[in-house]
């Protein structure tokens, strides 16, 4: 029997650890030479810390997160939820937040699957770097489209979001 390429499951406070961990990993994969070394640190693990314990712990209404692990080790997450922010206007009711998978993992099909569980086909927006290609392709096969929205972090003004929007 050939095992399980991945598991979901909703996350649990003794995972908050491994999530920080896997987040700053994800952005360091995905975003170096974009961001300055300093979003990869461990100031910024810490930071990750603190956002999930206060996402386990305090939950926002409405809140759906969704993890991913491969023979117990967690590989990914996704979070959505209502809209964060009143600028720009949401363009829908559901915001994804956030969706991560380690690079070793990218094509096994959980990313899909974490989307799935956190948006099903429900309308939605979510922000994406202007210079990530896969994940644009990625929102696209999901229905998600370009807007004509974008925002700059004002810690980088060079890295770009733009916004997506399924109906």
């Amino acid at each position: 029997m050939t095992p399980a390429l991945f598991v979901l499951r909703a996350p649990r406070e003794a995972d908050i650890e491994a999530l920080a961990r896997v987040h700053v990993d994800a952005w360091r994969e995905t975003y170096a030479g974009q961001l300055p070394e300093e979003f990869f640190d461990d100031r910024s693990l810490e930071f990750r810390r603190r956002i999930w314990t206060r996402m386990l712990t305090e939950p926002a209404e409405g809140l759906r997160t969704v993890l991913a692990e491969r023979e117990g080790t967690v590989i990914g997450f996704a979070a959505a939820g209502a809209p964060v922010s009143p600028e720009p206007p949401p363009a829908a009711s559901h915001e994804l937040y956030m969706i991560y998978l380690l690079a070793a993992h990218h094509g096994c099909g959980a990313g899909q699957a974490m989307l799935d569980m956190v948006l099903g086909d429900s309308a939605a927006f979510l922000w994406v770097a202007a210079e990530n290609p896969r994940a644009h392709a990625f929102y696209e096969r999901n229905g998600f489209r370009l807007d004509s929205v974008e925002k700059a972090d004002p810690r980088v003004p060079s890295f770009l979001e733009r916004r997506m929007v399924r109906p």
